[in-house]
């Protein structure tokens, strides 16, 4: 259990996810482009029922969603172990152990959905995103409550707090009109056909032709960059938690 806790580890962990991730995203969008598809803007999933851009999609984020969860557990453990050696509240170190379950679970659940193509398992795809995108959420929202409370116990976390507060507001208020956007394209009867054609057209790489759902997908790519960011904020923050002064109190 120690080596997945040491700093170099899981600096690495969190480098290769956040390159995977982005990589991917890159990779598959400038196949999808280059495959003649209408640039703006599909969500991120359009670009796996591409031949060219579905490959690097499948293989990218499969990778990237066990390097998540592996994340996600070994930030979570070595939080806990600073914040046993701190004397933190109970309610606190309970709450940062919470947090690990939908960072994990949302890196599962990525990893699942790389196999499963929304245009031909579209209800269980369905599922699988729900659990990224509200699971990475809650897990980043977690992270930033427990990051403020421990910036009382320790100055050093200051730092962190503003970045990571600011993505992980991106990363919610993303969802949230995300959601509203797509709950406007289906809550009217007349705008059915239009989500039916949108279906249609997105599998022959044709113009998307929906101004409505392109904006939701936009809402899509920067949700997940607010994540992506989240994660990025914690490549400092183990410095602070390994740090020798504070494997000595762990010790004691």
């Amino acid at each position: 259990m120690g080596s997945i806790l040491e700093a170099d580890f899981i600096r690495r962990t969190l480098k290769a996810t956040i390159i995977t991730v982005l990589l991917t995203l890159v990779t598959c969008y400038a196949l999808w482009v280059q495959s003649g598809c209408d640039p703006w803007l599909p969500f991120i999933s359009d670009t796996d029922v591409n031949p060219k851009s579905g490959v690097p999609f499948t293989i990218g984020f499969s990778i990237a969603g066990l390097l998540l969860s592996l994340g996600a557990v070994q930030l979570g453990l070595l939080r806990d172990r600073f914040m046993l050696g701190n004397d933190t509240s109970p309610s606190l170190i309970w709450s940062n152990r919470i947090a690990i379950l939908p960072g994990a679970f949302s890196g599962v659940a990525l990893t699942w959905l790389a196999f499963t193509p929304w245009h031909q398992q579209m209800e269980l795809h369905i599922a699988q995103a729900m659990v990224i995108f509200y699971g990475g959420v809650i897990w980043a929202a977690l992270v930033t409550f427990v990051t403020w409370r421990l910036a009382v116990v320790e100055p050093a976390f200051r730092s962190l707090l503003y970045p990571r507060v600011v993505a992980c507001s991106v990363a919610i208020a993303c969802l949230i009109l995300m959601m509203v956007t797509i709950g406007q394209m289906v809550t009217t009867a007349s705008d059915f056909s239009a989500m039916d054609d949108y279906l249609i057209r997105v599998q022959t790489c044709t113009d998307l032709g929906s101004p409505l759902l392109a904006r939701a997908a936009f809402f899509e790519w920067s949700m997940v960059l607010g994540m992506v960011g989240v994660l990025a904020t914690f490549l400092p923050e183990v410095s602070i938690l390994t740090s020798p002064t504070q494997a000595a109190d762990s010790e004691e």
